[in-house]
């Protein structure tokens, strides 16, 4: 590929990002949570404990899950293998 192509292809590639990151930048994580359902496949969702203006890090079998903010707490999202 030539010099010229490539940098195009990056400023495009840059550009996408910029623009996805803009998107999901505007909606709030905690507006369409999945129902919590304790169940092969499912999701489990946890209130966590501690200040809503501190991001909690919180660990499943010593693997990092999600966590967003909902209105003034923090939730867990766990996700719940299909073999379980």
């Amino acid at each position: 590929m030539s010099t010229s192509l490539t940098s195009r292809l990056m400023a495009v590639s840059l550009f996408s990002i910029a623009a996805l990151t803009q998107v999901w930048g505007a909606v709030d994580p905690g507006e369409n949570l999945p129902r919590s359902e304790s169940v092969p496949g499912g999701v489990r969702i946890i209130a966590l404990p501690g200040p809503a203006s501190i991001a909690p890090v919180a660990t499943f079998a010593q693997h990092r899950v999600m966590v967003v903010r909902r209105k003034d707490q923090w939730l867990a999202i766990v996700g719940i293998g299909l073999d379980a």
